[in-house]
């Protein structure tokens, strides 16, 4: 007796079933019958057999089958050991299975009775008839295929009226299918062959034709058996790639086993050395089946592959192995942040930590102290909170470290207690205002030594204010640079806000070129000058307010000449009411009629002459006739009045007095109507003379 060795020896338990394939328009029924018992079932009795292998009991006389899940006599067919009376035994007890949908016999019937090989004259399942040696002879019906065949086609005339394009006899030719082709689809036989058309020509150089579509076992449109590494790739031959026999970059040759014409990737369990994982830099070394590390292979990560995928794990490969007690490891092997690179000797690719002996200057590490305590020097575990951990101490780590002699230590910058490492000598110091260093988070914005006021900076006796930059309203008095300083920085009535500019917070002031509202003041010049505005600082409680006549001030660069303190005329000074003469002294011709200055007219200048009007006496009149009505016996003669003469109003020889009517201060002369007898005359008519007398020349006789 020997064992069965053929292809199927060994074999995954699977399930029993029933199944048809429906081929070319020729029904081809495989069928696997579903054997449940051979002699005997496998149910529980008083006296049973284990096997371990499927985990099922056999009763008493019986055994599993060597390569499924069932139980047969003990010796029968399925053990997997050819007995006598058996032509073969493949440890099952099935004619095959199916494929793609097609019926694929493993090489021995389910009673062991045939090798299921076409020709063995036993008509085995999947065959339409099986003649033995009869097979494919032009008077068989029968072909090599054990697949049923016409007897017209294959006489070897082309029977034209048949619908033959060609007839090769019995046996296919290169140019032409056989009858044979007839049992795949009813009129293939006997027609030019054809890649696609569902029947396999062998003579044509066909290996296989399952209609142009891939299956298991043939290349569809190339009409060839599917091998790994024939450069086609049949994914319903389970390919997922071909690129030919070898190993690429990216597929697996024909050397990988089940992995074959898969596309290469770290844990496939196939080691391609062409294949570099996906973050990789060299091909694969190992390759773990399913990924997982090992303390021999670094795996997939998880599937996420990276460096060091697939390779045999060494500190500074790029990949974290942990069952080759890595915690992590940094392609290159250099230290990192958190990793200690392969130089760490027992740390290697161990997590960086301070106090494990091992100084990682890419963690930040500078020092690493025994057990983790603080030094002089050197921070211990404690400062972790901070990140300065087994780092050098220095002020602005951000952890106070007492035996380094720190006060506080909020980090780099300033905080609003704590002086950052830019103090200097108070350098993580607690802040205070007068140690010199101006801490700006604490709020301050200058700082004297000693906490003095300057003329810039505010010094500790401030309050609120302290070590800030002298500002004028910040309510505080800095006699460096302060006369006051009210708060908020507005004027007051004694001082100047802080929109005073280089007088701000000085005490208000006329002349101090600020105008202070508060003060009272409506304008101010700086020097305390007058100017045709504005009063000066000489014009007492009329200081810094605007230029008035009538303000008892005489602003000399508003052109005025007096001011009566009350806008009203006097004797020597024009009131406010005098126009462009206002605050003028007094003076006939300015022609502003000034009756406190006992002026009854005034017609003013003309072409720089003080001329007379027809009314008015001119500035060029005697002083007690000036700017009066002209009259005649003013003893002023006012041509422009008409007047001819004036002697005071008196009659004289040549001059008729105030009482001559029409001609009064005109020359005397006879005739004029009035009788001048200073002149002379007598009368100007006869009614002047007596009774009996008669005026002759102004006599009368």
């Amino acid at each position: 007796m020997q064992r069965s060795t053929g292809p199927r020896a060994t074999r995954a338990a699977r399930p029993h079933y029933l199944s048809v394939r429906v081929w070319a328009g020729s029904i081809a029924a495989a069928v696997i019958a579903t054997v449940a018992v051979m002699s005997g079932s496998c149910t529980l009795d008083t006296k049973t057999n284990f096997c371990e292998r499927f985990g099922i009991r056999c009763k008493e006389g019986q055994e599993c089958a060597a390569d499924q899940a069932i139980c047969i006599n003990i010796g029968g067919c399925g053990d997997g050991i050819q007995q006598p009376g058996e032509q073969c035994d493949d440890g099952n007890v099935v004619d095959g299975d199916m494929q793609d949908g097609v019926f694929v016999a493993d090489g021995c019937s389910h009673d062991c009775q045939s090798n299921q090989e076409c020709g063995n004259g036993i008509v085995d399942t999947g065959e339409a008839c099986d003649h033995g040696k009869l097979n494919g002879t032009i008077e068989d019906t029968c072909d090599l295929n054990c697949h049923l065949v016409s007897l017209v086609c294959g006489n070897g005339i082309v029977d034209q009226d048949k619908g033959e394009q060609c007839d090769p006899g019995a046996m296919d030719s290169r140019d032409c299918n056989s009858k044979l082709a007839d049992q795949v689809s009813p009129g293939l036989g006997c027609k030019a062959p054809k890649c696609g058309d569902g029947y396999t020509n062998l003579a044509a150089g066909e290996k296989c034709d399952s209609g142009m579509v891939n299956t298991a076992t043939c290349n569809g449109p190339l009409c060839t058996i599917p091998a790994c590494g024939d450069s086609f790739t049949n994914r319903a031959a389970g390919e997922e790639c071909d690129t030919g026999p070898d190993d690429t970059t990216a597929c697996n040759g024909g050397s990988a086993g089940s992995k074959s014409c898969h596309l290469a990737s770290c844990g496939d369990g196939y080691i391609n050395i062409h294949f570099i994982p996906s973050g990789g830099s060299k091909g694969e070394e190992c390759d773990n089946a399913g990924g997982g590390d090992t303390v021999d292979c670094n795996g997939n990560n998880n599937s996420d592959n990276g460096p060091g995928s697939c390779r045999k794990p060494t500190c500074g490969d790029g990949y974290t192995n942990k069952a080759a007690n890595e915690q992590c490891d940094v392609l290159g092997g250099g230290d990192s942040a958190e990793c200690n690179g392969k130089n760490a000797l027992a740390m290697a690719c161990r997590r960086s930590a301070c106090g494990d002996g091992y100084i990682n200057p890419v963690a930040g590490e500078q020092c690493d102290s025994s057990g983790g305590a603080d030094t002089t020097t050197c921070n211990g575990a404690a400062a972790i909170v901070t990140g300065a951990s087994c780092r050098t101490s220095i002020c602005g780590d951000g952890y106070t470290n007492h035996l380094a002699l720190e006060q506080c230590d909020d980090g780099a910058a300033d905080s609003p207690t704590c002086n950052g490492n830019r103090a200097n000598s108070v350098s993580c110091h607690t802040s205070i205002c007068g140690d010199a260093h101006v801490n700006t988070a604490a709020g301050e914005q200058c700082d004297v030594q000693g906490g003095a006021d300057t003329k810039a900076c505010n010094g500790a006796g401030a309050l609120a204010v302290s070590c800030h930059n002298t500002s004028c309203g910040d309510n505080y008095v800095n006699p460096m640079a302060e006369q006051c300083d009210a708060t908020d920085g507005t004027d007051t009535d004694t001082c100047n806000g802080n929109g005073a500019g280089t007088v701000s917070c000085h005490t208000s002031s006329c002349g101090d070129g600020y105008i202070n509202t508060e003060a009272h003041e409506v304008c101010d010049t700086k020097g305390g000058g007058d100017t045709s505005n504005c009063n000066g600082k000489g014009a007492g409680p009329k200081s810094c307010l605007p230029s008035t006549c009538g303000d008892g001030y005489i602003n000399g660069a508003a052109t005025e000449q007096c001011d009566t303190g009350d806008g009203l005329d006097s004797i020597t000074c024009n009131g406010n009411q005098a126009g462009s003469v206002s605050c003028h002294l007094a003076t006939c011709g300015d022609k502003y009629v000034n009756a406190a200055a006992q002026e009854a007219c005034d017609v003013g200048a003309k072409d720089g002459a003080l001329p007379d009007g027809t009314v008015c006496n001119g500035g060029n009149s005697p002083d007690d006739v000036q700017c009066k009505f002209s009259t005649c016996g003013d003893s002023y003669v006012n041509k422009v009045a008409k007047e001819e003469c004036d002697f005071g109003g008196n009659d004289t020889n040549t001059c008729n007095g105030k009482d001559a009517g029409a001609v009064a201060c005109h020359a005397s002369q006879c005739g004029d109507g009035y009788v001048n007898t200073a002149d002379g005359e007598d009368c100007e008519s006869d009614a002047n003379c007596s009774t009996g007398k008669q005026c002759h020349s102004c006599k009368c006789s």
